[in-house]
């Protein structure tokens, strides 16, 4: 019997060590294949923590070419913002010399062309203002003394006035003042017709005055102080002030020695 048990015990270790050494090839022979069919790629080495925050990225030679035109379009718009600002400086500037020079520009002085006007007041022609309102030829006067010789007056001064430059000095008022008259005044001005024909000069205001005291009322004087002295407040204060006014207002009163 115990020589069965030995030789049992035998048959195992060997069955066992044959289990064993088939489980080795088998090992290494899975541990071999794989290598030959399926080799492990190499690993890259792996970044610390401190090497992924400190690197910077590298600039290409167009990422340098994009920032250089860049820079260049800011300088150019830039240098177009100076030059219109600077336009715009130049423009408030003459601007403002223009409105200097129009409030600088004054008219040229228009001188009444009425009787009793000093001969040498008539203004150059080229200072002359433009050409005034429209004013109507004046009526033809046939010598009637009183206020028909006052309106015309009055009206050939309106003429002139409106009309400068068809009147440039003296001799063309009193041809136009004399082409005016008929009748009688036509022959009282004969004197002054015949100097004109003859070359001679003639002041307008010698023939205004010599006119004045040939055909204005001579007793105008004494009708507007005699009407002063009749002069009653019997109605309104603004009715009796018009009536004192219309009187005092005369021009009869400027030939009055020491009158104000």
């Amino acid at each position: 019997t115990d020589r069965y048990i030995l030789l049992d015990r035998q048959t195992g270790d060997e069955a066992e060590a044959r289990k064993n050494q088939d489980k080795r090839k088998k090992q290494n022979q899975m541990n071999q294949t794989p290598e030959r069919q399926n080799p492990t790629p190499e690993r890259l080495p792996r970044l610390s923590k401190s090497q992924h925050y400190t690197h910077t990225p590298t600039f290409t030679p167009t990422t340098h070419r994009m920032a250089n035109g860049a820079a260049a379009l800011r300088a150019q718009i830039e240098e177009l913002a100076a030059l219109i600002q600077e336009e715009r400086g130049l423009q408030q500037q003459a601007e403002a010399k223009l409105a200097a020079a129009r409030a600088g520009m004054v008219a040229p002085a228009v001188v009444p062309i009425v009787p009793g006007q000093p001969p040498n007041a008539a203004p150059m022609q080229d200072e002359l203002p433009a050409k005034g309102p429209k004013v109507g030829l004046p009526d033809k006067y046939d010598g009637t003394r009183g206020p028909k010789a006052e309106v015309y007056v009055t009206q050939i001064g309106l003429y002139v006035l409106s009309n400068p430059r068809m009147f440039p000095d003296d001799q063309k008022k009193v041809i136009f003042s004399i082409s005016y008259l008929t009748g009688q005044a036509s022959e009282w001005a004969q004197p002054y017709t015949i100097k004109l024909f003859a070359g001679q000069p003639v002041l307008y205001l010698e023939f205004a005055t010599a006119f004045q005291m040939m055909y204005y009322n001579t007793e105008q004087k004494s009708q507007a102080e005699k009407a002063l002295r009749q002069l009653k407040q019997t109605k309104l204060v603004a009715h009796y002030t018009f009536q004192f006014n219309q009187h005092a207002s005369n021009p009869v009163w400027c030939s009055i020695p020491n009158h104000k």
